[in-house]
């Protein structure tokens, strides 16, 4: 079984991989100079810490998250990819509470390492 704090950190890199749209990524190398270049200088996205094999991995699980539980996905991407806060994740879902928000977020966290570890969780 997968540890969901571990998830939790595969989906943070994840969201960095989706967003980032450097060549460098597509080709899944990442330049040693390029990594030091950007630390040093503090500009530009920082390059992901997952090769693309993992990050499509997580890509597929979160597209079978929108097609089995949809209001998941909506909050699961405000959340991580679009990084938006809870608060205002609530207030776009009609003025919900936070605590409900927050619900929903990790329920969707716990299907995606569902998925990741291979089990099926619509099917109980």
């Amino acid at each position: 079984m997968s540890d969901v704090a571990t998830t939790e950190q595969k989906i943070l890199a994840w969201a960095e991989w989706s967003r980032s749209n450097n060549p460098i990524k597509a080709l899944d190398y990442k330049s040693p100079s390029l990594a030091l270049i950007r630390q040093h200088m503090g500009g530009g996205i920082p390059l992901p810490c997952m090769t693309d094999d993992e990050a499509l991995k997580i890509d597929a699980a979160v597209m079978r998250l929108s097609i089995k539980q949809p209001v998941l996905h909506r909050a699961f991407l405000a959340y991580y990819l679009y990084r938006k806060s809870l608060r205002v994740i609530a207030k776009e879902f009609g003025d919900v509470s936070f605590n409900y928000m927050n619900g929903q977020i990790k329920q969707a966290v716990h299907w995606i390492d569902g998925q990741l570890d291979g089990v099926d969780v619509d099917a109980a």
